[in-house]
Parts: C-alpha cells; structure tokens; sequence
C-alpha cells in the first residue's frame, strides 16, 4: 500500500478522491449528481430565496408566521419533509 504525503488526492484507479485539506469552491463553480436530501441521507445543499420578515407582535402572530409561511417555503425548496 503506497503512502501518501499530500492531503487531497486520488486512489489509484480515480474511484475515490480524498479531501483531507480545504475544498474551495470559486464564484462560478457548479457541483452536480448530488441526491435530494430525505428524513435519512443528507442529499445535496438546498437554499430558500427571499424569505420575508415576520412582522408579528405577539406569540400568536409568530407562530402563525411559522406555521403558514415559514415552514411552506421550506417544505416546497424540499429542505424540509413531512
């Protein structure tokens, strides 16, 4: 078994890469084939744009905006499952 000395690199062969220093991505990289995210595997990273603020003043009108606005935008970027 060869021994490496550098912290990123490939196995022989190209089915593995090894990360073991900074995986930096620039402003216009793209990583595909991720899978989705489910309630037992991580999937790729997900985002939700443009949330709103809450504009409630009591705890009825917080846990209404949670309810009804939060967690449906959060439900349809797929970041969160029932």
């Amino acid at each position: 078994m060869s021994e490496y000395n550098t912290k990123n690199y490939t196995k022989q062969g190209g089915d593995v890469t090894v990360i073991g220093g900074t995986l930096e991505f620039g402003p216009d990289a793209k990583v595909t084939g991720l899978p989705a995210a489910t309630k037992t595997e991580t999937g790729g990273i997900k985002a939700v744009d443009n949330l709103e603020d809450c504009g409630a003043t009591d705890v009825a009108g917080v846990n209404a905006f949670i309810n009804s606005y939060l967690l449906a935008r959060l439900r349809e970027a797929g970041i969160l499952k029932d």
